[in-house]
This record gives C-alpha cells, structure tokens and sequence, in this order.
C-alpha cells in the first residue's frame, strides 16, 4: 500500500477480516468526517444550546437548504420553523439531558422545498475528548414511503379481511374454520344452516361436537392424518350430527392457511352429500331392481343399440321361450334373426323402428327353436342410457291370452250365473248411484222386483236406518269398504240384519259400473254367537284336557301352554314359569331336539315323537309329542300347534309286553312238547314248533297253511 495513503490496512493473524488502524487523531477525524458524509440518513450535530454545529451532505440534499442557511442556525429556526416542535423540545431539552439518547421520534410536517414527510428523529448526546462540552447527533430517517406503505398495507388487510368475512358469511358453500387444537373459531351462515347450531353454540368448541359419538374417535384420527397434514389435500368424506340429530353425509375441502397473528388454522369448505348419497344408494338399488326385473321378467326383453341394430343384451326368459340360446343372440342384428323376419325383416324396417322410437306390433308369429308356434306381442321403445340410445323390445307371449279371449265368452256366461244365482243380494248402479239391474236374491231379500228396483232410481232411496249409509250408497268413497251390522227395511216394512260393500269395476263393454253386495248376516251373527259359547267350551277343555296343549312360535317360544302342564310334570313346572320360554330348553339332550326342530321344519308336522321332559328337580318324564305348523293366507309360517302326552306307563307296558313276549318265544320254540297254534275255527295253522313236527313227522312246508282239522 503506497505511504501517503491515510489509512492502511493491516490483516489479523486472528481474524480473517480486515482491520483500519488510525494513526493519529487527525486521521481518525477524517475518517468520522467522511462516515458522517457517508451515511444515506440526514445527520446534524448541535451544540448545548441546539445551534447546528454540522450537517451531513444527505441532509443539505434531502431538505434542499445550503451550508450557509444552516450551521450555526437553532434548530427552532431552521427553514420555516418547522423543527419548533413542543415535543422535540421537550425531548431536547429535558429528556435528552438525562437519558442522553431518544429513539424513533415521529414527525409528520409540510416541509416547504420537499412538501410533507413522515420523518423518524434518533438522538444522542455525546461528550467531546476534553470532557467539558457536550454535542448532540440527531440522525433524521425519511419514513414516508414505508409509512404510505405500511398505512396501505393495513387499509388492504382491513378490506381483504373485511371480504373475507363477507365472503365467510354470505358464502352459499358452508364453511367451518378451526385452530391447530380442533378448536372452532369461526362458521359462516351456511354452516349454521347445515348443522343447525348457531355460531355461539359452536365457537370455541371442539370439532368433534359435531359428530356421532360412535364416530368421535375414528372421525378425529381421520382429521388428523388428512386435514391437518399440509402436505395432503385430500377431501374427505365425514359423517356429521346436526343439532336435530339429522346425521349428514358431508365432504370437507381443507386448506391450511394463516390468520392475523400468523397463526396456522384449517379453514374448510363442507358439501353437504347427503341426497347425494341417498341418490347414489337409490340408483344402485333401482339398478339392481332393474337387473332382477330384466333377469326375473315373464316377458321376453331384447336390448339393442339403437345405432347398428344389433343385440346387446337378452334376458333368460326370452332364451326359454325361444329355445336358443345367448350366445346365437348376442352381437347379432335383430333381422339376422330368422324368428324375427316378420318384424325387423330388413335394415329398412329398422330404420322405421328407429325413426318413431316406439313400435307395437299385436299378435304377431313366432317359431321357436323347437318348431312351435306361438302368438306374441312386440313392442320396442327407444331411451338413453349413459348418453348412448338404444332399443328396449318386449316380447310377450300372448297364446295364452288368446286362449283367454277366447274363453271371455264362456265366463260371460258364468258370471250371469253366478250374478243371478249368488246368495248375497247384487244391485249393479252407475257411478252416479242409478240402479240398473238387480240380481234375484237381492229381490227376494227386499221383495222388490227388477222393474221396482229400476223404478226406485238410485241406491240411496232404498230404505235403510243408518242415515250415513244413504249418501254412501251413491258415492264412490264406497268403494273397497265395508259397513256391518245395519238393519234393513223390506218392502214389507220387516227388518234384517245385514253388511253391504262395493266395488268399482268395467263390465266386459268397457263402462264404469258398482258392484253393491248386501249380505244377509243376520244367520251368521246367531252362529258368532254359537261360536262365542263353543268358544266358552274350547277354554272348558284347555283348562281341563289331561294332555299338554301348546302354542310356540317359529323359534320354540311357548306363546300359551295349558294348565295340565303341572301334572304331566308331577308338580315340577307351572304354566306361568313356561310362557315366554322356549320349550326346546326342557327336552333332555339325548333325546335329539335338534333332530325334532329340523323334522318339524322339513315336514311342517310331527306325530308321536318321543321326547324326555327335564323336571326342575332332575327327574325325567317321558313323553310323545304330535304337532304342526299353522300358515296364513300367504303359506308363511305362523306358529307351532302342539300336543304332549305322557307316555311313561305306556313306556312301561311296551317294555313289559316286549319281555314276556320274549319269555313265551323261549318257552315256546324250546319246549319239549309239541305245540302249535291256528285260527279259532281251525282253518289255519298259525304257528308250531319244532317239536310239533318231529312228532307228527312232517316237514314244515307241509304243516304251513294247512287246515289242523285234516291233520
């Protein structure tokens, strides 16, 4: 480095970094010198009494003023008074004194060369070398950019966070904000709307209020790994509880973002599936009612593409009427087909089909596979399936309904028959009520004739004591219903009991008509009553029968038991301990109960079927069972009806029987004296024993069947 150069640079053994070492106090003058015309902020220095002592290059620069006009000027007096600040004042002269140094004083003025700043004031006070004269450095920092900025900045966050807010709460997209700790700090109004909770209800509540407690756990852990995880983005699909207890199907879009403080939270947009869902779970269940309907139909059903005419699907029972099988249909053109010649003959004719979209055909002929003939009728119909058209054809075997068209005659006769000879009283009216035909019980019923009855008009006049039933009789709320128990009034003036009912149908020329039956039960209400007393006596019996009467239901629980059950048991076990228990529980194991359940249930019933009943002191009680399932009108069952005897002295007998039995085949085929034993009158010989024959010396076959007279 050259000598005359003012300062040289000396490298530290210890530091890697330069060093400037001063070499005289002139030097380090001129290095504070230029530092202090260095520094990009405005600098003065005053002395004690605040006159300015210096000024930086930048301050001349920055307020546009001269050297002249400025050194050795009060700070008061500079430009137009514009430092003449109570507050710097006061910082100069008592604050500064004391705590030799202010920091970030703020000053906004309308300076006259620069216009109006925001400037920062720092101040120091500093003791000269010779310790009896004090400076003051006041450094001047030009904030008013940052300041514009900075006010801009808060006006931008003010507004953005005033749209956000507004977006949060007029969003129509519900939406939930929470913290790390899943704690809710904020819904919007479709929140509120979806979970039926209120913002006060929710705010500052855990997440997890909002789920089914069965799902807390699962639904958290679920939150965890995915909504909280900022690098997933996944939107899951979470199950929620409304404050009606409405369970929701809801999907949850996240997003990790910052609020004010900085502080990370979980802003997430919900969509409520739930009809969604339900649409979905629908479509698959109308899918797959469909799918039955097509594979169970007793219809024949093609499905073509609507485009080529080609076959896409076909269903079983087409393939069984027409004896071919799937794969000679499927990716054919239907007028390849050879059965279908009289309907899709050519392309032409399928261009007709495709054209108005819906063709019937009625009684058209078929040959199947087999080579016989059948009557159909064909309709097609064009619809859109996942965007693509096809062709939906029916077939429908219609012999059978032609063999019925055939027989409508026949049962036109039948029904004049049955209408003029049933024992229930008809009169057949109009929709309005007027009579246009009665049959003959409903004239001996009344004693009316046809042509009174016609004459009468309309049912209603017909002379009845129920007042209600009369604008009944001419109205259609009749139909399907019926009233019981009114008296009547003949033609006579005599009374009878009788229900009347009705029923809206079309008779074989295609008018409305009402079919009203009255029925005379005034018999039947004398049986009810015989019924009540035999019913009095069934009851007699059930309290009184030796034998064990019971009903169960499907599974073995005893519905009713009678009283006898006590005695059967020797005491062991009383109706009121059996009902609502299930009777399998008191068969004995070694008796094979499973064995009985599976035989009642193949068979529908049992008879005789041995079981032991288990006593609750330990003892056994041996007993037959009969019984049978009871069906309703739909062959469904209904309960098991059943019989208990106690078969503990027969038991006994049969065991006696079998060994005395036992000792008279002994005695008898080992006895040493011939015997023998036939019918009363001697015509035949039943049975001998060997000794029989070895006397009279014949053979067996010889004595077997013989007459004993001619022996």
């Amino acid at each position: 480095m050259a000598k005359n150069n003012k300062f040289e640079k000396i490298k530290s053994s210890n530091n890697p970094h330069s060093k400037i070492k001063l070499r005289s106090p002139d030097d380090k003058g001129n290095f504070a010198e230029i530092i202090f015309n260095t520094v990009r902020e405005p600098l003065l220095v005053l002395d004690k009494e605040l006159r300015v002592v210096k000024a930086s290059r930048s301050f001349f620069d920055f307020f546009k003023v001269t050297s002249d006009e400025t050194i050795g000027t009060l700070l008061y007096d500079l430009g137009n008074h514009q430092w003449n600040i109570p507050k710097l004042r006061d910082l100069l002269e008592t604050i500064l004194p004391e705590k030799t140094t202010f920091n970030n004083y703020e000053v906004e003025h309308e300076f006259p060369a620069i216009g109006k700043r925001t400037i920062l004031l720092n101040a120091r006070q500093i003791e000269r070398a010779a310790g009896n004269e004090k400076i003051i450095l006041l450094a001047i920092e030009d904030i008013t950019k940052r300041k514009i900025k900075e006010e801009s900045l808060g006006e931008n966050r003010r507004i953005t966070n005033e749209y956000i807010d507004i977006l949060l709460n007029h969003a129509h997209a519900p939406i939930i904000v929470w913290n790390s700790l899943l704690i809710i700090i904020h819904i919007n109004q479709a929140f509120e709307k979806l979970s039926g909770y209120s913002g006060a209800e929710l705010i500052n509540k855990k997440v997890d209020i909002l789920f089914p407690k069965d799902k807390i756990e699962s639904t958290l852990e679920l939150i965890k790994n995915t909504l909280l995880d900022d690098e997933r983005t996944d939107i899951i699909e979470i199950d929620i509880l409304t404050k009606n207890k409405d369970l929701k199907t809801v999907l949850w879009n996240p997003a990790n973002i910052f609020d004010n403080e900085g502080k990370n939270i979980v802003a997430t947009i919900a969509q409520d599936i739930t009809n969604r869902k339900r649409s979905e779970e629908a479509l698959t269940i109308l899918e797959t009612r469909y799918r039955r309907l097509f594979e169970s139909a007793k219809d024949g059903i093609l499905i073509l593409n609507a485009n080529t005419g080609k076959i896409i699907d076909v269903n079983p029972f087409l393939i069984e009427l027409l004896g071919y099988s799937k794969e000679n249909l499927i990716e054919k053109a239907i007028w390849e087909i050879g059965f279908f010649k009289d309907i899709a003959a050519n392309e032409d004719k399928f261009i007709e089909l495709q054209q108005k979209e819906y063709v019937r055909y009625e009684n058209l002929p078929l040959e199947t596979a087999g080579g016989r003939k059948i009557n159909v009728e064909f309709v097609s119909n064009v619809y859109i399936v996942n965007h693509h058209k096809v062709i939906q054809c029916n077939i429908r075997d219609i012999t059978e309904r032609k063999k019925a068209e055939m027989a409508q005659l026949a049962n036109e006769i039948k029904y004049r028959s049955l209408f003029e000879n049933s024992m229930d009283a008809i009169l057949l009216t109009s929709p309005g009520g007027k009579i246009f035909t009665a049959n003959q019980e409903a004239c001996r019923m009344f004693g009316y004739s046809k042509d009174e009855f016609i004459k009468l008009g309309r049912a209603g006049v017909v002379d009845i004591t129920d007042p209600q039933l009369s604008g009944l009789l001419s109205e259609r709320a009749l139909n399907g219903k019926v009233y019981g128990e009114l008296i009547f009034i003949r033609k006579d003036g005599t009374h009878f009991l009788a229900e009347i009912s009705s029923s809206i149908f079309k008779d074989f020329e295609g008018f409305e008509r009402t079919s009203m039956i009255i029925r005379d039960i005034t018999a039947r209400k004398h049986a009810e009553e015989l019924l009540r007393k035999s019913e009095d006596k069934y009851r007699s019996i059930f309290e009184n029968v030796q034998d064990v009467y019971y009903e169960a239901s499907m599974d073995g629980m005893i519905l009713e038991i009678s009283p006898s059950i006590e005695i059967l048991s020797k005491g062991g076990y009383h109706r009121d301990d059996l009902i609502g228990k299930s009777i399998y529980d008191f068969y004995s194991i070694k008796d094979g109960r499973l064995a009985l359940i599976t035989l009642l249930h193949e068979q529908g019933n049992v008879t005789d079927y041995e079981v032991i009943l288990k006593n609750r002191d330990g003892s056994h009680v041996q007993c037959s069972i009969s019984a049978k399932m009871q069906f309703d009108a739909h062959n469904t069952p209904l309960k098991i009806i059943g019989i208990m005897r106690d078969i503990t002295l027969r038991k006994k007998a049969e065991e006696a029987l079998i060994e005395n039995e036992a000792k008279y085949r002994n005695l008898f085929n080992n006895s040493e004296v011939g015997m023998f034993r036939t019918r009363l009158d001697g015509s035949e010989i039943l049975e001998f024993n060997e000794k029989y024959l070895k006397i009279l010396n014949y053979t067996r076959e010889e004595v077997t069947g013989k007459f004993s007279v001619n022996m």
